[in-house]
């Protein structure tokens, strides 16, 4: 895996994380109005409010710690990769054919 490689995978986890709460934020608007229109009191708009601005405050949360699970991942395979890379060139320079 190259360092590019890794770039690539992060920049796609970032999409994927901004769209994740991009769809959070849709759902809590749209489960609030799916909630009312239940409500056998009738509809008002203060659970699909509330739903929403929770989403948009703390759907964030998740989507993050995505990003830093993929960030750790793609950092310690780099790394064991780049550790392999340099242990072959070592052990070259040791024990020439």
């Amino acid at each position: 895996m190259s360092l590019t490689f890794a770039k690539v995978l992060f920049f796609i986890a970032i999409v994927v994380a901004a769209l994740w709460w991009l769809f959070t934020i849709i759902a809590g608007f749209g489960m609030g109005s799916i909630g009312d229109s239940l409500s056998p009191y009738g509809s008002s708009s203060d659970g699909t409010v509330f739903l929403g601005i929770m989403a948009i405050l703390f759907g964030w949360i998740l989507p993050a710690l995505f990003l830093v699970g993929v960030r750790v991942g793609l950092e310690f395979t780099v790394a064991t990769i780049k550790t392999a890379q340099n242990t072959s060139i070592l052990a070259e320079r040791e024990n020439p054919r």
